[in-house]
């Protein structure tokens, strides 16, 4: 009769986020007054509310509380790791970088009027 030896199987945690990474996080747009015209700055913020993310958004120089700011979409893990996003991070974010192909199509729009809501997001 032969003998079997068991093994212990860790768990595959191939598709889980490292631990050293944000487990949530959202795309924020400020709308920043320059010389007569506003320029939309598009932030990553590892926060899990939107309305967190707003006011993280604040830490970074050059943001002051009068600027409007918008939660746009929540980030996702793949884009979370790619940007190597860590809890409470905030850091500039590059809307027509490329990123991993799993997080599919989106398009943001930018409205006319502050009453539009300034951004639609669109899939």
């Amino acid at each position: 009769m032969s003998q079997t030896q068991r093994k212990e199987i860790a768990p595959a945690t191939h598709n889980a986020p490292p631990t050293h990474l944000a487990v949530a996080g959202w795309i924020v747009v400020a709308m920043i007054p320059t010389g007569g015209k506003t320029d939309a700055v598009f932030f990553a913020v590892a926060t899990h509310a939107p309305e967190e993310a707003e006011k993280a958004v604040h830490r970074y120089p050059g943001i002051v509380p009068s600027d409007a700011r918008s939660a746009l979409r929540q980030l996702s893990a793949p884009e979370i790791s790619k940007l190597g996003l860590r809890p409470g991070g905030v850091r500039p974010f590059d809307r027509r970088a490329e990123l991993p192909a799993t997080i599919g199509d989106c398009r943001i729009t930018v409205g006319a009027t502050a009453s539009d809501g300034f951004f639609r997001q669109e899939t």
